[in-house]
């Protein structure tokens, strides 16, 4: 089988979709309502993005018991549910790259840790669609394990060795490398202060929206 690329697919948050304000802003307002850590700001709670609502919970209120976590968690899901596309948008070019390749019927798709009831309803609000979408309540596997990103691809019927897996975290990268695609870093995303991603050993690192947009125009053979 050869190994040019075909398709492309993408996570969400911090990698095709600026969603970290809208997710920061739910939970400086639940800081305020639940006496939680008032230094926390944007800035710090945006490193944290990626580690979803449950991370974002523990730095918002370290001090909360563990079996308080849980109960916080779900005043922030339902926050978060009705708040979910306030400010959030594609990352720029991002948007026009996704129109291109639907424009030259090349399939795309997205694979995300991201609960079904977020993911859908933010794709419908940002006027973006594809019938290729894998979150993380659709199978009982989430990233970093690559059965998620093996259901994209049958679902595409391409071999995962033609597509392209994109994504901002550690775990993306583990998932696309297990289920042998070429894996692109996209290093604009949200990737904390500690985080090593040289050490991801990504097959390509997009340190912009706009060198992924041209990574991918690249590797599929997609004009301008």
């Amino acid at each position: 089988m050869s190994n040019f690329a075909k398709s492309v697919l993408f996570d969400l948050d911090g990698t095709l979709i600026d969603t970290a304000i809208d997710m920061t802003e739910v939970l400086l307002t639940m800081i305020k309502s639940h006496h939680g850590d008032l230094s926390i700001t944007n800035e710090i709670a945006r490193n944290y993005v990626s580690d979803g609502s449950i991370g974002l919970i523990k730095i918002g209120f370290p001090l909360t018991p563990k079996n308080k976590i849980k109960e916080l968690q779900k005043i922030y899901l339902k926050l978060y549910q009705e708040n979910l596309c306030i400010k959030s948008d594609f990352f720029y070019s991002l948007e026009k790259l996704l129109d291109d390749l639907t424009k030259n019927q090349i399939q795309w798709g997205i694979v995300t840790n991201k609960p079904t009831r977020m993911t859908l309803p933010l794709l419908i609000a940002l006027k973006r669609f594809s019938p290729f979408v894998i979150s993380g309540d659709t199978i009982n596997k989430r990233k970093p394990s690559p059965l998620p990103l093996i259901l994209a691809c049958k679902m595409m019927n391409i071999q995962p060795e033609n597509v392209i897996y994109v994504g901002d975290a550690e775990r993306d990268i583990i998932a696309g490398k297990a289920a042998h695609m070429k894996t692109v870093l996209a290093q604009y995303g949200y990737i904390k202060g500690n985080d090593k991603p040289s050490e991801w050993n990504a097959d390509l690192t997009a340190k912009t929206p706009e060198d992924l947009s041209k990574i991918i125009r690249s590797e599929l053979n997609l004009c301008y």
